[in-house]
């Protein structure tokens, strides 16, 4: 084999399609975070961290040298340094996730509330503090603003756990956020008038309700601020696309995708397009399928200046690695969850279904099966709906988001003549949302989380994740098998 040939590579056969590399020229990164998810995920039940740290490592190195057919020249020093960064990396976040908070059982102190959202009757706030992050419940009237100042006096608790598998765990919700622990006010009032990214969060959102039309106002403010509003949440949870009103990798791809037709150059949009992409995801609130999905978008841009060859299935592999190491909680939160995985999948099955619509059609159904058990895991169940109307709203959806969004600037500015944008965005959301209603109550019925939806789903992906890997189709099918094995024997499930 020659020497300049990349890293695992192998020669393609005659008649075969083009076949990638090596595991270690093809995705470096994905092992990073295949190893760090491991070491989180074993250490929910083995509770020791040098041993979950350990086994993961372990698993990763076999994994390589499972998929690695024919180790070229110079394979040994890259198999070392991915082994001994996913060693790192995987220590590091199990520190984190298990390092004792030890904070007075009451505080009394001041900070900034950086977000508040409605919860139940009332409202949930996440404040900084110079102690720590900490998440609090008060009624709905006289809450404070976003990013006003605050001074507090409470008592501290630790969060309330799932009371049964699959529940909501307030814990992990709240830790993926940051917080680190839950406070009972005894008192808080504002000292300071809103300032900063969530002062002009709070400032839109309010402008949002006042100029824009009903149907209008709900769409934009899920897509910009993050506030979902129960019916067209519920509407969109019947019809299986709750993930259209998320902050997530579609709308930053939307954005990036618009900008990158309007700019010339790959200097400027690198620089115009990184401005705009941060500073949508300020205004929103960070949310983490954001901000990978923006990560990702900065290495491809990154790429493109530099002229250097971008892999999508590398790039998400990287940028989810890079949010673990920042906060190891995202691991555990059901958005970040649903991101990573559908962006690997997408990365990794796409380049072997040919045809723009056919690989639409196919990746949505696959999708839909990937997805399912962490859903129904969530939610109880997934409309069979989904299978069918994701495959015509999300290309239907590239194209209201943008005009949703150029049509509601007049509105919002209080442009002369802004009644006709407005009345249009409203025409176009009703014609959408009529859509949704047909299509679920032409497609009834759920799913519920069950054994075979969940070893179907682990397949999948374990399958497409090593084939895109390099691996040949045989062993992506032990592979894939061997994982369900191993998902199933493990004392909890994902």
């Amino acid at each position: 084999m020659a020497a300049d040939e990349p890293l695992g590579a192998r020669p393609v056969a005659s008649g075969r399609r083009e076949c990638f590399g090596g595991p270690l020229s093809e995705a470096p990164a994905f092992f990073i975070l295949f190893c760090i998810g491991l070491s989180l995920y074993l250490d929910t039940f083995i509770h020791s961290s040098p041993v979950s740290a350990a086994a993961s490592l372990s698993l990763t190195a076999a994994l390589i040298l499972f998929i690695t057919e024919r180790p070229v020249k110079g394979w040994l020093p890259v198999f070392i340094l991915v082994i001994a960064v996913s060693g790192l990396f995987s220590l590091y976040s199990l520190y984190i996730i298990n390092k004792k908070i030890i904070l007075p059982d009451s505080i009394e102190t001041s900070g900034m509330v950086l977000s508040s959202r409605r919860w139940g009757r009332g409202r949930a706030l996440l404040i900084a503090t110079p102690c720590g992050k900490f998440a609090g419940y008060v009624p709905d009237k006289g809450a404070p603003a976003e990013g006003s100042g605050v001074a507090l006096r409470g008592a501290l608790f630790d969060f309330r756990s799932a009371a049964k598998p699959g529940g909501f765990d307030e814990g992990l919700y709240w830790r993926a956020r940051g917080a680190v622990k839950r406070i009972i006010f005894f008192e808080i009032r504002e000292t300071g008038a809103p300032f900063g990214p969530a002062a002009w969060r709070a400032k839109l959102e309010r402008l949002i309700d006042e100029r824009l039309l009903p149907l209008s106002a709900s769409y934009m403010a899920a897509f910009t601020v993050g506030r979902r509003e129960p019916p067209a949440e519920a509407l969109h949870r019947r019809a299986g696309t709750s993930h259209l009103l998320a902050v997530s990798g579609l709308h930053i791809w939307i954005i990036a995708g618009f900008f990158m037709f309007l700019i010339r150059g790959n200097l400027s949009r690198f620089l115009v397009i990184s401005f705009l992409l941060w500073g949508y995801l300020l205004l929103s609130g960070m949310p983490a399928g954001g901000v990978r999905a923006a990560l990702m978008a900065e290495l491809f841009l990154a790429a493109m200046v530099l002229g250097r060859p971008s892999s999508a299935f590398n790039n998400v592999s990287t940028a989810a690695a890079l949010l673990l190491l920042v906060n190891p909680w995202y691991f555990f939160d059901l958005g970040w969850r649903l991101s990573v995985l559908c962006a690997l999948f997408i990365a990794a099955s796409a380049p072997f279904i040919r045809g723009g619509i056919c690989r639409a059609v196919c990746l949505t159904v696959l999708l839909w099966f990937v997805t399912a058990p962490l859903v129904t895991r969530a939610f109880g169940e997934a409309p069979l709906a989904g299978l069918a109307l994701n495959a015509a709203a999300v290309p239907a959806f590239g194209v209201i988001f943008p005009l949703v969004l150029i049509l509601s600037l007049p509105p919002l500015f209080g442009m002369p003549f802004s009644w006709i944008a407005a009345g249009c965005s409203e025409t176009i959301l009703l014609f959408f949302q009529r859509g949704l209603e047909w299509g679920f109550s032409v497609i009834t019925g759920a799913v519920g989380w069950d054994a075979p939806l969940f070893a179907l789903s682990v397949a999948l992906f374990a399958a497409a994740a090593a084939l895109r890997c390099g691996a040949e189709l045989k062993r992506a099918s032990i592979i894939a098998a061997i994982f369900v094995l191993f998902l199933f024997y493990c004392p909890s499930m994902l």
